[in-house]
């Protein structure tokens, strides 16, 4: 069995944008927080992880209520924006046929986000990215991008030992996840940012999906897709379209 692993913003939906300006104005909505969020500041990239500092630093509540209250701003957010800016939501080129493609190449799709499950299902369903019987795992059930990853392997392997795991991402968090982890990266990112996860140590970078036989020739060559040393940790900035 042979597993890809995708993540979401930025990888699968052209979401980086709007996902950030979505989570921070929630977290502005909830938390005492008057300046845009500094991203670089975070310790781990995800959802969750990002919430639990700046609950810590911020807030005397329940964890729990303050999360729930987060998630309500950020999806009342991503609806307004949909409805009024659409084209915020557009999926990476061929994304929406990949996972069948991958299937027919005799790799098992699954997704690992660093988002939570409701607005990442959000964010698929409008770019027209069906995920049925993909293997999910979010931010929702875990802080860490590495448990993350992962619960997706897991869920897709049901009891199997991969022959192999690749994770597709676009985020220097992407990249020092796969190398922890010691899985195959593949980076995904236009030329604003590709050569920036090369960089980070990434030895292959796609810019889209739409030719989905160079991936899976990617994937099945011999060399080596782990990452390779890390030669910076800054977030990259968002990819302009």
């Amino acid at each position: 069995m042979k597993l890809l692993v995708f993540d979401i913003d930025g990888t699968l939906t052209a979401t980086n944008r709007v996902d950030g300006e979505s989570f921070s104005s929630a977290v502005r909505a909830v938390l005492p927080i008057s300046a845009d969020l500094n991203w670089s500041q975070f310790t781990e990239f995800t959802a969750a992880a990002i919430l639990r500092e700046l609950w810590a630093t911020y807030s005397t509540e329940e964890y729990s209520t303050v999360e729930a209250d987060v998630q309500r701003h950020l999806f009342a957010h991503l609806e307004s924006r949909v409805a009024s800016d659409p084209e915020a939501f557009v999926p990476i080129g061929g994304a929406q046929d990949i996972f069948a493609k991958v299937r027919h190449a005799g790799w098992t799709p699954a997704i690992a986000t660093g988002g939570w499950r409701r607005s990442a299902e959000f964010k698929l369903a409008t770019a027209g990215i069906a995920t049925r019987g993909v293997p999910f795992a979010t931010s929702s059930e875990h802080d860490r991008r590495t448990d993350i990853i992962r619960s997706a392997v897991r869920l897709a392997a049901e009891g199997a030992e991969p022959q192999k795991i690749v994770y597709v991402g676009d985020g220097a968090w992407d990249v020092r996840a796969s190398r922890e982890l010691g899985i195959g990266f593949v980076g995904r990112a236009g030329p604003y940012r590709a050569q920036r996860l090369l960089d980070l140590g990434a030895s292959a970078v796609v810019p889209d999906f739409t030719d989905a036989d160079a991936l899976i020739a990617l994937l099945s060559g011999s060399r080596s897709l782990v990452p390779s040393a890390d030669a910076g940790s800054a977030p990259l900035p968002p990819e302009s379209r």
